[in-house]
């Protein structure tokens, strides 16, 4: 598995037209490993807040078909174009 940095892979989940993997910790501490892809900024335009300036990516589930958000500090491996990464500080 190979090691990216966090703000590498944000660049990579941006680039990527398909649905990728990311494995975070919940706000309520729990592990959560998520199948999902970036949607439209439609989603974020109807929140109250900017997710970015809270270290949150809005992304669509793929398994439950609504949108969530993802603690970008707490992701620990992402899947992206079917490369495996342990995702470091940076």
């Amino acid at each position: 598995m190979k090691k990216i940095t966090k703000t590498n892979l944000l660049e990579k989940l941006q680039n990527t037209k398909e649905t990728f993997t990311v494995t975070f910790i919940k706000k309520d501490g729990t592990e959560r490993v998520m199948k999902a892809r970036l949607d439209d900024k439609k989603h974020e335009s109807t929140l109250a807040y900017n997710p970015k300036e809270k270290s949150l990516l809005s992304v669509f589930d793929t398994q439950i078909n609504g949108y969530r958000m993802v603690n970008i500090k707490t992701i620990m491996t992402a899947k992206v174009d079917n490369e495996e990464y342990n995702v470091i500080e940076g």
